[in-house]
């Protein structure tokens, strides 16, 4: 195989991959606002909800809609989740640890490496 055929859209990849993790709990309005569709995703452990809806807010970006927001900050994870913002500190300080969240202007944004870890824990 030719080193050229390990060539991939990027963008496809992730794409894919984001509706992997995120189509199980979540679905999205006509613009692009983040909907629950699944009970079970309330009776996740606290870090798990934060990263998946991290996860979630990251595939607006393949919607095509004008600026929705990828990123979010610890006041609209808490009004969504309907958590504290002193909870959501903790959740996204240890998610930052872990390397599966980076933070930039006060908010948060879901890496590769979370990603990834999601798909890994879906396979489980």
């Amino acid at each position: 195989m030719p080193i050229k055929d390990l060539v991939v859209n990027t963008n496809e990849v992730e794409e894919s991959a984001l509706e992997t993790v995120v189509k199980k709990y979540f679905k999205y309005d006509i613009a692009g606002e983040v909907l629950f569709i699944d009970r079970a995703f309330w009776k996740l452990p606290g870090d798990k909800k934060v990263i998946l809806l991290l996860a979630a807010f990251l595939g607006r970006k393949f919607l095509g809609l004008d600026g929705v927001e990828v990123a979010a900050s610890n006041m609209i994870i808490g009004k969504k989740l309907n958590m504290k913002e002193t909870s959501i500190r903790v959740y996204i300080s240890q998610l930052r640890k872990s390397g599966s969240v980076v933070t930039e202007n006060n908010k948060h944004m879901i890496t590769t490496q979370g990603l990834h870890d999601l798909m890994e824990k879906q396979d489980e």
